[in-house]
């Protein structure tokens, strides 16, 4: 159990106008993925990754830099995220992660970001947290059973696979 004041207060407590310490927290996440993304090498040469690491590597740029410091990054923000929670529920635990990534995926597809890489963005995957978070608020609040809120889940996901496997096949017959 946390005792701490300070991680109460960032986990439970209000900031700015009301609004909750933890989505201020967010905004600058987002705020600071959007500047990464936009206005650096390192966003521009891992967008390019995603869509093609062979032809990227043609280039020159060192493909396993660029993808180490992307892993780095991402530990480094499950971390935040790990802190956040543990501040907003009070309890430490590695059992809440894991259930936790299947709505991460959900969530990204919903905003866009294709599966096949090469599509999406810090923007696009947070309105699809937006969304998703509606989402799933709606279906408490009428009472669906978790059980079903994650085939729901399930079927977003299931629909994006399918919908990026036509958009692909029909670029591939656009080329051919």
């Amino acid at each position: 159990l946390v005792r701490d004041a300070t991680m109460r207060t960032i986990g439970l407590g209000q900031s700015l106008f009301g609004v909750p310490n933890l989505a201020l927290l967010a905004l600058a996440v987002v705020a600071a993925g959007l500047v990464l993304q936009s206005y650096t090498r390192f966003g521009r040469y891992s967008y390019m990754i995603g869509g093609g690491e062979d032809v990227v590597r043609l280039t020159g740029i060192s493909v396993d830099r660029y993808k180490i410091m992307a892993f780095a990054l991402s530990g480094g923000l499950a971390a935040l995220a790990g802190v956040a929670e543990t501040a907003r529920i009070g309890v430490g635990s590695a059992e809440i992660g894991p259930g936790q990534m299947f709505a991460a995926i959900t969530a990204v597809v919903i905003g866009g970001t294709s599966l096949a890489g090469g599509r999406g963005g810090v923007l696009e995957s947070a309105i699809g947290v937006m969304i998703l978070t509606v989402l799933a608020n709606g279906m408490i609040y009428i009472g669906v059973t978790p059980y079903l809120q994650q085939a729901v889940q399930g079927g977003i996901v299931l629909v994006a696979v399918v919908a990026t496997t036509w958009h692909l096949r029909d670029r591939m017959r656009v080329v051919k």
